[in-house]
């Protein structure tokens, strides 16, 4: 589903009356429970955005802040950065799509428990504590 600007945001905005809520979604690290009180008004995308923003490392990563698999697993396949940063990406990529095979690598739940952090390992927790998938 390709994102629609401005739709996603009108029906948060309505449904809980501050209009700030969704570039606030948008823009700050959230906690997983924050994202799935508000998943069903957001659409796929957003969902994931906001979702790949409860992980620190994931700030500045291409493909989040407008939710785009291919291009997170660019930018993952490409990077020099932290191995904490591939491997958030891969588990997010697993999340999108468990079943393909990203250019980035598999993701490896043992390896991601032993590079990341407590804030990290916390966002999965959260995650892991009610799985969800697109």
């Amino acid at each position: 589903m390709a994102p629609t600007p401005g739709r996603d945001d009108d029906r948060v905005d309505r449904l809980i009356g501050h209009p700030a809520l969704f570039s606030t979604l948008a823009r700050s690290p959230l906690s997983s429970s924050s994202v799935s009180a508000y998943a069903d008004y957001l659409s796929t995308e957003a969902k994931m955005t906001a979702f790949a923003q409860t992980f620190p490392s994931m700030e500045k990563a291409s493909g989040v802040k407008l939710w785009d698999a291919n291009t997170l697993d660019r930018w993952a396949n490409s990077f020099t950065g932290s191995h904490g940063e591939l491997v958030t990406a891969r588990f997010l990529l697993a999340v999108w799509d468990p079943e393909h095979t990203w250019s980035c690598g598999r993701f490896e739940l043992m390896e991601a428990l032993r590079v990341w952090d407590e804030r990290h390992r916390a966002a999965f927790l959260a995650w892991a504590s009610n799985p969800w998938w697109p």
